[in-house]
């Protein structure tokens, strides 16, 4: 058995008796290292639990000593019930209302009484020195804001002050003063009697609860204490004057009912106040436990009481005979101006309607048309002044008649003047000068089209000489595109050219008119189309689009209407001339062009050289193996062989021949393969006349893969060459 062979084997034993080994160690070790990263976590993990819960302690001992500081003594605990004691009576008056007044309402009434009955010496001791000063600012206050109210309501009401002042006899400034004391019930209190608690309020306000609940107190105080000094006339306290507002008290076993209002109610409103009041605290009585009742019944009563005020306010304001007096100005001043603008409507209607007939009439008589004319009406179309000319008398009439039948209630005053010798009949002197025009344009016609004819003649003519010219290179050797040139546009230009000399006769002998024009302009048409596709196709062919203009660049002006259509398709045929003129010139001169270029020298061939030659072989040529060591086409690997041999004989280079595996067996096994493979084909290579120093073998341990197959078939399976570098050889 070989060496080769021999080791092989040993490798191959060494693989089947370790791979399993070899297996468990990789995954004892994969299990190693993630138990060592388990350990990680956890002691990470801890030292996290540790510092979260030194932190909670001290947050803890914090919080201790906070609460310590705030209660820990009685001083400290009274200092923080100081603190917050406001707040929560603010906190209690809004979320537990009924609970508070119940407690505080008997303590603040209690307070209020006993100190009034205590201290009554001492409080008019205290009250009598200021009691003039008092009264007096009082009456200064109360004296400037009854002026003010009175000027404003002079300013702000002076026309109905007035009116009401004709019809009763009293001063604007009486009215103004009775006005300013109007009562206007601003509040409804409801109040128990005995505690001063305050159970309902009209309108209700939650912003003023306190203030209202300490009103009710004293207001209790204040009638008990009236009731208690006026206790042996068995009279009762009934309003307090609180300056500009007035507070009226009615009273039940109870209940106390108490009205603020605005203004100084007489002796009928006072009833009215009576009778609700007692209405409503009657409903009331042997109901005290029932609040529900209670403001359900003040919240009617303050609607109610408001609109009797105001009901009776409108009976004493009534005026003795039953009309007000607002309705009766409204009346003198509406119904004239009412009767005013239907009359002035009316006459603007009957003065624009007779305008407008006679206005009709006048546009509508040719007699007339032309003349300045001048209509004047008078209000309500009584009477019409006409002003203007007029051609003749019988005109006139014949006009004056038209508008007196039109408008028979219309007195016509006419002031048109007759032109003293009339209009003369200019119709003879129209009729030669459209002669004349059409006979100008007739002429202008023929001799547009003349010359549009000649000039397309010339173009013609000088086209069809450049063609020759070009007919004449083309014969004697030039390019096949310039036969094909001529072959396409010369038919087109003898065609046009014998058009237009038909033409010629037909426009200088009589203009055509009628189907004779028409057929001229089709035939010129035809001819200039012709023309423009034979012109297109060559600067297609040759790439002349951008060197010859399609049209005029001058913007052409529109035809007038009655010109013949002859004249444009002359223009149109004249422009395809020049567009032939233009190509056949520039075909002319790029073909004289290229014939003055001398011909580039031919390229030299190029001969591969031996490298070369061996280059492009190795580039896309490999031996390709089936099993082990063994060709897959023994055939084809002799040939590429052969082929190889000679061309590495001519270049006499260093050659790597290197081999490859596919991805089955293991990695020393493959590498053993990829060496006897790169092996084999050296021997073959030195078996013809290579020589052994020229050569080397490479077994590729890097899986470089031509084909996802494995197997057999695969075209990994392969040995390539490589041209060695200089040196690379040598010992």
């Amino acid at each position: 058995m070989s060496e080769g062979a021999m080791s092989h084997s040993v490798t191959k034993l060494k693989e089947l008796l370790f791979d399993s080994e070899a297996e468990r160690l990789a995954e004892l070790a994969r299990q190693l290292n993630t138990l060592g990263n388990q350990l990680q976590e956890t002691k990470a993990t801890i030292q996290d639990r540790q510092a979260y819960e030194e932190g909670a302690r001290a947050e803890l001992a914090r919080r201790i000593d906070a609460v310590f500081e705030r209660a820990g003594t009685t001083d400290s605990f009274s200092r923080s019930v100081a603190d917050v004691l406001d707040g929560a009576i603010v906190r209690a008056e809004t979320e537990r209302h009924e609970a508070l007044e119940t407690s505080l309402a008997p303590v603040v009434v209690k307070t209020v009484k006993t100190e009034i009955v205590n201290s009554q010496d001492a409080l008019v001791e205290a009250l009598y020195p200021m009691t003039g000063q008092m009264v007096k600012a009082y009456v200064a206050s109360a004296m400037r804001d009854l002026v003010k109210q009175v000027n404003r309501r002079l300013e702000s009401n002076r026309l109905m002050l007035r009116i009401k002042s004709l019809t009763s006899g009293r001063s604007m400034a009486e009215l103004a003063l009775a006005e300013s004391q109007r009562v206007e019930v601003e509040d409804l209190l409801l109040i128990r009697r005995g505690t001063g608690e305050l159970v309902a309020r009209w309108p209700d306000s939650p912003g003023t609860r306190n203030q209202d609940h300490v009103l009710g107190g004293v207001l209790t105080a204040i009638n008990s204490f009236a009731t208690e000094a006026l206790q042996t006339n068995e009279n009762a306290l009934r309003e307090i004057d609180l300056g500009e507002k007035q507070v009226y008290l009615r009273g039940s076993p109870g209940y106390l009912l108490a009205a603020k209002c605005a203004g100084t109610a007489g002796a009928s409103i006072e009833q009215v106040i009576d009778d609700e009041f007692l209405k409503t605290v009657s409903g009331l009585h042997g109901e005290r436990e029932n609040p529900e009742l209670a403001r359900s019944s003040l919240s009617s009563l303050g609607p109610r009481l408001t609109e009797r005020i105001s009901r009776q306010y409108e009976e004493l304001d009534a005026p003795a005979l039953g009309i007000s007096p607002a309705k009766l100005l409204a009346a003198v001043i509406l119904l004239p101006a009412i009767a005013w603008f239907a009359w002035s409507t009316w006459i603007n209607y009957e003065t624009n309607r007779v305008q407008a007939i006679a206005k009709e009439v006048i546009e509508n008589s040719a007699e007339i048309r032309g003349y300045p004319t001048t209509l004047h009406v008078a209000p309500r179309g009584r009477a019409m002044t006409i002003t203007g000319l007029a051609p003749n008398t019988a005109a006139l009439q014949a006009v004056l008649g038209r508008l007196a039948e039109a408008l028979p209630a219309t007195a016509i005053n006419n002031r048109i003047s007759v032109v003293p010798q009339g209009a003369r009949d200019a119709a003879p002197e129209i009729a030669a000068l459209r002669r004349e025009l059409g006979t100008f344009n007739r002429e202008s016609w023929r001799r547009s089209t003349l010359g549009a004819l000649d000039n397309a003649r010339q173009g013609l003519s000088a086209a069809t000489a450049y063609l020759e010219k070009l007919k004449a290179l083309a014969a004697s050797g030039g390019r096949a595109e310039i036969t094909t040139t001529v072959k396409k546009l010369a038919p087109a230009l003898a065609a046009a050219a014998l058009s237009l000399g038909d033409a010629g006769k037909e426009i200088g002998e009589d203009l055509p008119a009628g189907a004779a024009a028409e057929k001229l302009a089709a035939r010129l048409n035809g001819q200039a189309d012709a023309l423009h596709a034979a012109i297109t196709a060559i600067e297609r062919e040759n790439d002349l689009a951008a060197a010859v203009p399609s049209s005029s660049t001058v913007p052409a002006l529109p035809p007038p209407a009655d010109q013949p259509a002859y004249v444009t398709s002359a223009e149109s045929l004249a422009d395809q001339a020049r567009r032939a003129q233009l190509i056949t010139l520039a075909l002319l001169q790029s073909e004289i062009t290229l014939r003055s270029i001398p011909k580039p020298a031919p390229a030299p061939t190029h001969i591969p050289t031996p490298i070369e030659q061996l280059s492009s072989f190795v580039k896309t040529n490999a031996i390709f193996f089936g099993e082990n060591a063994e060709f897959r086409d023994t055939v084809v690997a002799n040939a590429q062989l052969d082929e190889l041999a000679k061309l590495l004989g001519k270049a006499g280079v260093f050659l790597r021949v290197v081999g490859y595996t596919d991805e089955r067996g293991t990695t020393t096994r493959n590498s053993t393969l990829s060496q006897r493979r790169a092996e084999r084909v050296r021997d073959e290579l030195v078996e013809r006349g290579i020589p052994a120093s020229n050569l080397i073998a490479v077994g590729r341990l890097s899986m470089i893969d031509i084909s996802p197959a494995t197997g057999p078939t695969s075209a990994n399976r392969r040995v390539e060459f490589e041209i060695g570098f200089k040196g690379e050889g040598s010992p």
